[in-house]
């Protein structure tokens, strides 16, 4: 469940993670179609392994997932992803299905939020 710190806080903070990159819109607009198609990517690899309760595999999707947040300085997705990756590290298999449709959940909220930025600028 989300505190009210987090439903405050902004899903992604560009300025923040990436500098004065931040401010190159094309580039931002690049960063954006790669990570929509990586995290297209992302989401298969994790269905499936959801669907094999292949721990590490989870744990690799998550990771890579979590590096990908960081990247725009989005907390909430960030936050997320580590905390599937560390469910899936210890192998905590009841809560994998749970904490990996929250992920989802976070990451397509911030994917849509980023398409929405760059309609805005």
């Amino acid at each position: 469940m989300e505190s009210d710190k987090e439903r405050e806080a902004p899903l992604f903070d560009l300025s923040r993670s990436l500098g004065d990159l931040s401010k190159d819109r094309a580039f931002i607009a690049t960063l954006v179609e790669v990570f929509r198609q990586d995290l297209e990517k992302e989401k298969a690899k994790l269905a499936e392994a959801l669907r094999t309760m292949k721990a590490d595999e989870i744990r690799n999707s998550a990771h890579s997932l979590k590096n990908s947040a960081t990247s725009f300085g989005a907390p909430g997705a960030t936050d997320a992803a580590r905390k599937l990756e560390t469910a899936a590290k210890m192998k905590e298999y009841e809560a994998l299905p749970d904490l990996a449709g929250e992920v989802i959940m976070k990451f397509d909220e911030l994917s849509r939020a980023l398409e929405e930025s760059l309609k805005d600028s």
